[in-house]
């Protein structure tokens, strides 16, 4: 028999931090989940030794797919997504984690939404910062501010203007859209889960939950043996910028209306961004003038006292 919620795991090497994944699963207070491990390529025998640390009474709640090698996020994520038959899905990544009451919230949001107005439902969540030292994970710093959501509904222009973003493990969202927008782009490299998104919210709106319910975990690209490096922070702002780019061509060759919207979203503020820089260029150099011209005067007072 299904169960109500579909969470999606995917790995790669990262035993540490998949254990912290699962830890974080198990802790939930609402329980009626199957979890899809996918290894995207990544050692089987690594995979199954972590595995086997889990308590025996809750082994059926997890599935694994294997892939003999890395298809990379997307595909990988777009095959968790394929084999889910739950009411609801999740996508957490293995580094990343929920806080106990993660699945009981989300899923009381949206079972409560009679009518489906939502297509989905996002948290708050934390940005943690974070290492691998001595076979250990050292937390070094907290944030609840990138993370914090506010007001009720995600708003769709900010959204694909890429004003706001929000990360997956901070989401749950329906089976049933899936269907109708199509699943993860399996050929995207980087940028999967907010196209993917996108198409969530042209279906429907996705609701919000101002509780701080799922953390996103980060670190530096490391050499660490225990940790498959992450991307940088300026690899990803580069990604970002390819991905509206090719937003942009895809719109003039009218790919979609959805595309055409989204390029319309950032011409908008991407024009609106070069203005304030331009103003806060010039304001920038009055200010520079200004305290030019106080210290000559300051000079001059001085020198007419004598």
């Amino acid at each position: 028999m299904s169960k109500t919620v579909g969470i999606v795991l995917r790995t790669k090497n990262r035993e540490y931090f998949l254990k912290r994944a699962l830890k974080s699963i198990l802790n939930q207070t609402f329980e009626d989940y199957h979890v899809y491990i996918i290894n995207d390529g990544g050692e089987v025998d690594n995979l199954y030794k972590t595995f086997k640390e889990i308590d025996e009474k809750y082994k059926d709640r997890f599935s694994f797919m294997n892939l003999p090698s890395s298809t990379g996020r997307g595909s990988a994520l777009s095959t968790g997504i394929s084999i889910c038959s739950e009411k609801y899905i999740h996508i957490h990544d293995d580094d990343d984690t929920i806080e106990p009451e993660f699945l009981a919230k989300t899923v009381a949001f949206l079972e409560d939404d009679k009518e489906k107005i939502f297509s989905g439902v996002v948290t708050s969540n934390y940005d943690v910062t974070e290492y691998i030292e001595n076979e250990n994970i050292v937390i070094t710093q907290t944030s609840d501010h990138a993370g914090k959501r506010n007001g009720t509904i995600i708003d769709c222009a900010l959204y694909f203007s890429s004003m706001i973003s929000f990360v997956p493990i901070a989401v749950l969202f329906r089976r049933d859209v899936v269907k109708k927008v199509g699943n993860v782009n399996s050929s995207l490299k980087y940028m999967e889960d907010n196209e993917f998104f996108s198409r969530i919210l042209q279906e429907g709106d996705i609701g919000i939950i101002n509780d701080f319910l799922s953390s996103y975990h980060w670190r530096e690209p490391s050499k660490d043996v225990n940790d498959v490096p992450q991307q940088s922070r300026q690899e990803c702002a580069y990604q970002k910028d390819l991905y509206q780019n090719n937003v942009i061509r895809d719109a003039i060759n009218g790919k979609s209306l959805l595309k055409q919207f989204q390029a319309q979203a950032l011409r908008d503020r991407k024009a609106s961004d070069y203005e304030t820089a331009i103003i806060l260029a010039r304001l920038e150099e009055l200010a520079h003038s200004f305290v030019e011209m106080t210290n000559l005067l300051t000079e001059l007072l001085k020198r007419a006292k004598f």
